[in-house]
């Protein structure tokens, strides 16, 4: 399974509860992958070290929605509008929601 984790409001409210689910998660040979809507030229040093102590990646977006820059199985976020709904994920068209 690949797992998309936010960062800010969603590690970084309890990052020792995150750094143990990354690490079950591996254990259990999920990816996990940092997925953030901050650009790669910002300073990213907080994400970068809590990334590389777990040895997994970081995906900057550069504002754009997450899904655009992204793949995955699962979204954990605490923004919703930043992770695509099912059928932008899945390439389909709901009846009512426009393409």
């Amino acid at each position: 399974m690949r797992i998309a984790l936010d960062f800010d409001d969603t590690v970084t409210l309890d990052p020792l509860f995150w750094t143990e689910f990354v690490r079950l998660a591996r254990l259990h040979g999920h990816s996990v992958t940092i997925v953030t809507i901050r650009h790669q030229g910002w300073d990213n040093s907080d994400i970068l070290g809590f990334a590389t102590d777990l040895g997994v990646a970081v995906v900057c977006t550069d504002g754009e929605q997450k899904s655009t820059r992204h793949t995955a199985d699962v979204w954990i976020d605490d923004s919703p509008v930043m992770i695509p709904n099912y059928s932008q994920s899945h390439g389909l068209l709901i009846p009512g929601e426009e393409a």
